[in-house]
Formats: structure tokens, sequence, C-alpha cells
């Protein structure tokens, strides 16, 4: 696999960027269970977080419904947190991707676990008005650039 290794279900740490998110296993999200979702929305920032408090199969049809309502209320920016504890995180990021999601960043102990933040904008991040604070931080936005090139 390239050198990586494999820190949880949903993320592989790479030498190329830092970091892949994408699943390493083959657990499918379970089939009996409904996904939940806790939306706080920011419209002065047309801004959507959600977090998925409980992943099923039905993922895709969930957040594409909340996508779309969201959507038609002005939202352009939609923030995913999943639990990387939950042992089907890869296929949720999996399918995460394929609707347009990229790296955000990593959420330390966010949900008594580890979580992972995936975003999705409408059109194009604009790259060139990020201002960081820290030298360090241009790794991470480096790895947030690579892996939305890579959609």
């Amino acid at each position: 696999m390239d050198g990586s290794i494999a820190p949880s279900p949903g993320l592989v740490c790479s030498p190329r960027c830092g970091i892949r998110v994408g699943s390493v296993g083959g657990i499918g999200l379970p089939a009996k269970t409904k996904t939940r979702l806790d939306t706080e929305v920011f419209n002065f920032a047309q801004v959507a977080r959600i977090a998925v408090t409980k992943a099923g199969d039905d993922l895709d049809v969930i957040l594409n419904a909340a996508e779309e309502r969201l959507k038609n209320a002005g939202i352009k920016v939609f923030q995913v947190w999943l639990k990387l504890a939950e042992e089907s995180v890869g296929d949720a990021v999996d399918r995460l991707r394929e609707a347009g999601y990229f790296f955000g960043g990593i959420l330390p102990r966010w949900f008594d676990s580890d979580g992972l933040l995936l975003q999705k904008i409408s059109g194009r991040p604009n790259w060139e008005k990020i201002q960081l604070y820290y030298d360090n931080d241009r790794k991470l936005l480096e790895m947030v650039h690579t892996d939305w090139q890579a959609l």
C-alpha cells in the first residue's frame, strides 16, 4: 500500500500528501440501521454542519435529501462529521467522496471518540484568500487541497 499506515478505517496516512480519505477495509454500513443526522445551519455564512450520529445503509438517500433541502435554503457549504470509532466509517467516507465531499480535518475526541470532517462546497474553494496563522498550518491546507483535487 505505498508505505501508508492506517490509523482508522476512514483514514490512510500517506507519505505523498500526508493523508488519504477512504476505506481500507470492507465493512459496509449496516442495512438495518436508519441514518440519523444532527444539522446546524449558519445562514449568514451559508454553511450547514451535519453530524452523522448514526450511519446506516440509507446514508446516501438521507444525506442527499438533506443537501437538497439545504441548497434550496441557500446553503453553499456542507460540513459532515463522522465518528471514526464506527467500524463501517470507511464505507461512509467512500460514499461521501462519491458525492463530492473532501477532507476537512480531524476532530479529536469530538464524539467521545475521534471524528472526521468532510466538506462539500458549491463551486471552487477560494484557496488564494485563506489566511494561515501558523506556518505549520500550511501542511494541513496542502492535505485538504490535495484531497479536493483528487475528486
